[in-house]
């Protein structure tokens, strides 16, 4: 529950109007804010409540809206659906990341989707693919669990992590060590590459000290 959730729970209930002023949660003399800023700031809680309420009902909506338009369009050869986006001037990449957020809530029936950034959708969608790849139907109560966490980043990298520590394998076969050997190598290669022009990025930036 928001802040301005819980303020307009107290607000419901009978209170002396000598105490009104104190009725928001955050503790403005902490930060020695003067009473009359306070109040001036106060009066605009209930108008940030409302655009945030607001507002994610919108992403609700439009994620929906795109999702629909395009499963509509899927099969449409010759391109309607981006031609649609262009036409109701929505970029590719603002419609996917709509659509990236409905896919993800008709997985896990979890609203608090449409608050993530584009990053942690992405990951998340990523992850419930990954579980499904074998199997449509298998249940993804993992991803439902870092949903319903109060530190949804966290908890996603600690889930991660765990499943890498999982799927860590004996290899025997001179066929597998090989494939991996030539997997490292590529590694390693790419890593130097990037090690190169980060030593020439710093080299450049000395001179100019």
């Amino acid at each position: 529950m928001s802040v301005f959730d819980m303020r307009k729970e107290k607000k419901e209930k009978v209170i002396p109007i000598e105490e009104v002023k104190e009725q928001t949660y955050f503790n403005f003399r902490d930060y020695d804010i003067e009473e009359n800023i306070a109040e001036k700031i106060i009066k605009k809680e209930d108008s940030i409540r409302n655009n945030l309420t607001q507002l994610d009902r919108n992403t609700r909506e439009l994620s929906k809206s795109l999702y629909e338009i395009q499963q509509l369009l899927v099969n449409n050869k010759k391109g309607g659906f981006r031609a649609y986006l262009e036409y109701v001037n929505i970029s590719k990449d603002t419609a996917y990341r709509f659509i990236d957020k409905w896919n993800l809530f008709l997985e896990t029936k979890q609203a608090k989707v449409f608050e993530l950034p584009h990053n942690t959708v992405k990951n998340l969608k990523k992850e419930v693919q990954e579980l499904k790849k074998d199997n449509e139907h298998e249940k993804i109560v993992e991803i439902v669990e870092i949903l319903e966490s109060e530190n949804i980043e966290e908890k996603l990298k600690e889930y991660k992590e765990t499943k890498e520590e999982s799927n860590i394998t004996v290899i025997e076969s001179s066929e597998e060590i090989e494939k991996r050997i030539k997997k490292i190598d590529k590694e390693i290669v790419k890593l130097t590459e990037r090690i190169t022009k980060l030593e020439i990025e710093k080299t450049t930036l000395e001179k100019k000290l």
